[in-house]
């Protein structure tokens, strides 16, 4: 409560010297213009503006029209006291092409000493990010945004373009963007576009969706490339990393509408084409301008408000170091005297630089601790009464996984740990026809001895339990590439692999346990002293392996493991090495 209370009061104090500051900051105007100075080079007389966006402090594009009207300096098609383009008048270089979806411009000429093209609306408005794209030969080397501050142009940003470089962004706050402001734009424009599934987040179909294109563009993938990851199919996977961003395509849109674009969701690559041909703002910093210029009074006011600020700054960083430094030594002190207590790390090298949309995005960031199976197992008990004892993982997930799932639309792993999801450390490979509270108690024997407990990975609470057996089959991607699975995914960052045997079904009858098992030979954590963990009762035959006869309970999951194993080993050489690990009895 100290703590929370002294960083609450600097706050406070830092907050009434910043007060004017962010006032003045803000520019609210009626009219806003980008223009261009007409001193330079000849092809400076003439500007070429194929779209010009400005977009506002709460994610709206300010548009002409209703009470916005387009200013400019004037174009090649208009004759003026000062302009003569002959007899013959230039069509299609209208001011309005600059807000049009077509490929038309706004072929501006110079009104004295500036070239100009903007908006004067009735009302004022603070817009934040302008966009600019120009055309080589007619591009300014250098774009001024001018807001109108009582009757008078005041210069906001003067921002340095390249001729070659035909969009421009500016922003004009210099602060980072907010994501979801991103994404509300995309799905704004994916939706009057007449595409479904506008939410990044989410995809369907397997498909990349308009959003997630124009998110992806965001995110500074080139216009060029955009367009070759649009063409996939039906197989081509759950996911795709994009410039270290993850994307998913495999979930069920809740958007859709009769029209023939979006019936089934993303239908088809145009939906993708369509974001990649957007615009949106860059969520990636732009580059540094050569020449700023800002408001007289905005840089008076951040120059006096600079020294206190830092000073202060100082005093609060301190003073909560202090603090921090205090509450670490009480936490220390009360992990001593836990002990053995199942208490794991919230934290992990993994967690540096992933922010938590990512993290949801990323299977392997679905794990549980072992404090929590047992704190399923309570519930299991209460929801379940006597009928506990004889309990499946089916019953679980009937009786308390889908409910919840359904409830808040999320894999258990990220409803226990909202806000603070856990990384993959074991991974917990098991069947779910075993006896649920076998299954626990064997886990909790494996770990019985360890003084900081691993997360893990457990399929039932690390996917999205639903009563939909359609979307649990998109989820998990059945029938696709088994190595882009997230089963796979959260294999590939694991520690471990904890093999959880049962007294009622055989694990190497089950093609995707032997899958697993497979894939942990490929990573090398067969051979890995204390990688591979194997507890619960060895009941099973001691028949060899035999991948070919394992059981699935959809076919092409099968013929995929079947075909993708084979590439890498003969058959007869998989069996073996399953067959080793099926016998280990823990005393060699």
């Amino acid at each position: 409560h100290s703590l929370l209370f002294d960083m609450t009061t600097a706050w406070q104090v830092i907050g009434v010297l910043l007060s004017n500051q962010l006032v003045y900051g803000q520019q609210y105007a009626n009219a806003w213009r980008v223009a261009a100075s007409c001193s330079g080079p000849h092809h400076q007389f003439f500007w070429d503006i194929e779209r010009l966006i400005f977009i506002t402090e709460n994610g709206t594009e300010l548009r002409p029209g209703g009470d916005c009207k387009i200013i400019q300096s004037g174009s090649v098609s208009q004759r003026t006291a000062t302009w003569d383009p002959g007899s013959s008048y230039t069509p299609g270089y209208n001011a309005s092409n600059a807000w049009d979806q077509g490929s038309s411009i706004w072929g501006g000429r110079s009104n004295g000493s500036y070239l100009y093209l903007g908006l004067n609306c009735h009302h004022a408005v603070n817009v934040t990010i302008v966009q600019v794209l120009q055309l080589h030969p007619h591009a300014a080397k250098n774009i001024l945004v001018q807001a109108s501050v009582n009757g008078s142009w005041v210069t906001v940003v003067s921002q340095s373009a390249d001729y070659s470089a035909g969009f421009v962004q500016i922003n004009i706050d210099r602060s980072p963007l907010v994501v979801s402001t991103v994404e509300a734009i995309c799905a704004r424009a994916c939706k009057n576009r007449g595409y479904c599934c506008n939410d990044p987040n989410v995809g369907s179909n397997q498909m990349i969706s308009c959003a997630q294109a124009c998110m992806m563009r965001a995110r500074g993938l080139k216009s060029a490339r955009c367009p070759s990851i649009c063409h996939r199919s039906g197989d081509s996977g759950c996911s795709l990393m994009v410039d270290e961003y993850s994307y998913s395509f495999c979930s069920r849109c809740t958007d859709l509408t009769n029209s023939s674009l979006c019936h089934y969701g993303v239908n088809n690559s145009s939906a993708c084409e369509a974001g990649c041909a957007m615009t949106p703002p860059l969520l990636v910093s732009p580059e540094p301008s050569q020449s700023q210029e800002t408001a007289p009074h905005v840089e008076a006011i951040s120059i006096a408000v600079s020294v206190p600020l830092l000073i202060i700054s100082i005093l609060v960083a301190a003073l909560v170091g202090y603090k921090l430094v205090a509450c670490k030594k009480a936490s220390l002190a009360r992990s001593a005297i836990q002990g053995s207590s199942l208490f794991t790390p919230r934290h992990s090298q993994a967690d540096f630089g992933i922010d938590e949309h990512q993290k949801t995005m990323d299977p392997s960031w679905a794990a549980i601790t072992v404090r929590q199976l047992n704190e399923l197992r309570d519930k299991s008990i209460e929801a379940l009464g006597s009928s506990y004892l004889t309990a499946t993982m089916h019953d679980i997930n009937r009786a308390v996984l889908q409910p919840l799932c359904d409830e808040f639309q999320k894999p258990y792993a990220h409803i226990v740990n909202e806000g603070e999801l856990l990384h993959v450390g074991t991974f917990v490979s098991h069947c779910w026809s075993e006896n649920f509270n076998q299954f626990v108690e064997s886990i909790n024997k494996a770990f019985q001895d360890w003084p900081v407990k691993p997360n893990l990975w457990i399929c039932a609470t690390a996917l999205v339990q639903s009563t939909d057996p359609e979307l649990v089959l998109v989820q998990v991607c059945t029938g696709d590439e088994p190595s882009r699975t997230p089963f796979t995914r959260a294999l590939s960052k694991a520690d471990k692999l904890l093999i959880v045997r049962n007294a009622a079904i055989d694990l190497y009858e089950r093609i995707w346990c032997c899958w697993e098992f497979f894939y942990a030979h490929q990573l090398g954590m067969i051979h890995r002293p204390g990688a591979v963990l194997i507890v619960g009762p060895n009941t099973a035959s001691s028949k060899p392996v035999d991948v070919v006869n394992a059981q699935s309970s959809n076919p092409e999951d099968k013929r995929r493991i079947l075909e993708h194993i084979c590439r890498t080993a003969s058959v007869e050489e998989i069996n073996s090495k399953l067959t080793q690990i099926k016998l280990f009895d823990g005393r060699a």
